[in-house]
């Protein structure tokens, strides 16, 4: 049994699975990155490229303070207090947070994504959000 925070904010493929069902019926495109396995230039350059910003509460939503203006950040899950929403809001973000249960891409969390989606595209000035 591993008790730590990686572990404890794993998702299921599933949620994957859902997430892009989502996205491409509705058209958005998207990246899914695991931060551990990047350097810090990597993320750094991913966060300043996203528009929309979907993570579970823990050290990786720090990135956000390379996102761009007017990027939304959506919290998913339990947190643990409201350090990235402070965050988002100092930076001038949008901030969204959402939980659906059994770790799921279900229908509060689609909701969710799916209105950051629109709020990005509309503070930005876009058609398309693209990665």
């Amino acid at each position: 049994y591993c008790n730590t925070g990686a572990a404890r904010r794993h998702l299921p493929a599933a949620f994957f699975t859902e997430a892009e069902k989502a996205f491409t019926t509705q058209g958005v495109s998207y990246r899914i990155v695991e931060l551990a396995a990047m350097t810090l230039a990597e993320q750094v350059r991913a966060f300043a490229q996203a528009p929309v910003i979907l993570g579970m509460h823990g050290a990786g939503l720090s990135n956000t303070i390379f996102a761009p203006p007017g990027a939304v950040l959506v919290e998913y899950g339990l947190r643990a207090n409201n350090c990235y929403m402070r965050l988002a809001v100092k930076m001038g973000l949008t901030y969204l947070h959402t939980t659906d249960a059994a770790k799921t891409f279900g229908p509060n969390t689609q909701r969710a994504a799916l209105k950051a989606v629109a709020a990005a595209r509309k503070a930005l000035g876009i058609k398309r959000v693209t990665p």
